[in-house]
């Protein structure tokens, strides 16, 4: 019997992050606990990446992979990117998935995906590193100036529309991200999609204890409760 297809979109929260030194903690993907043996997983989550991307990589990937269920990870409304090459989209994906382990896949991202895409992000203006030169400040602070404007909250909105409409006919599941939920307006996104979202400080107990990192990563602990308490509850009803 075939495995089931499991596609994962979403930003670092979905892909996992690699070691972190400073915290001295490694911050997995939840996906990497997901049962192999039952699933063949396509984790196609992209760090920094925003919703634009994710659209523009389901609507592929759907194609392509036609999995069984899909988990969309909301990224925050304050990012967006774009394609930095001509190359399709279909052969960048070609050349970006690896097989990490049997039967889970994710992408060489900076091999690859950073390659062909680029991302700007809030965390470019509030990292001192990212915030130095005069270039650097202009630039954070014209992107500041856009994102806070309801024009941009407006593409945001229709973005996660959009989404509903690509999963309209395929098992999927909805998950904010991973801030507080009280930052940010999950009664207003399951307004616009019609249907319940999983919120990660919710569904899993003493939340804030497993975050690691100001990106809010999981250690490794929390990674696996997000698996527990996230996808394996839906993928059950698949």
């Amino acid at each position: 019997m075939d495995k089931q297809k499991i596609l994962l979109i979403g930003c670092s929260w979905t892909s996992g992050i690699d070691y972190d030194e400073v915290t001295n903690c490694y911050r997995p993907a939840p996906a990497e606990y997901l049962d192999t043996d039952r699933y063949k997983i396509y984790n196609a989550g992209v760090a920094g990446s925003s919703i634009h991307l994710h659209n523009f990589l389901l609507e592929e990937l759907l194609t392509s992979i036609k999995p069984d269920h899909v988990f969309f990870q909301l990224t925050s409304g304050s990012r967006y990117g774009c394609q930095i090459t001509n190359t399709p989209l279909k052969d960048v994906l070609e050349l970006a998935w690896r097989e990490e382990k049997p039967n889970y896949f994710n992408f060489r991202q900076e091999a690859v995906i950073k390659k062909h895409f680029h991302y700007v992000s809030i965390s470019n203006y509030e990292d001192p590193n990212k915030n130095k030169t005069a270039r650097q400040q202009a630039f954070n602070q014209h992107f500041e100036n856009i994102v806070t404007t309801d024009l941009f909250l407006s593409q945001f909105y229709q973005a996660l529309t959009y989404a509903k409409r690509l999963l309209k006919n395929v098992s999927h599941t909805f998950i904010s991200s991973n801030f507080k939920s009280e930052w940010e307006p999950i009664s207003k996104y399951e307004s616009l999609l019609d249907e319940k979202i999983y919120v990660p400080d919710k569904c899993i107990p003493n939340y804030e204890s497993y975050i690691v990192d100001k990106g809010r990563h999981l250690n490794p602990k929390g990674a696996e409760l997000y698996c527990k308490k996230i996808y394996n509850p839906n993928l059950f009803l698949t």
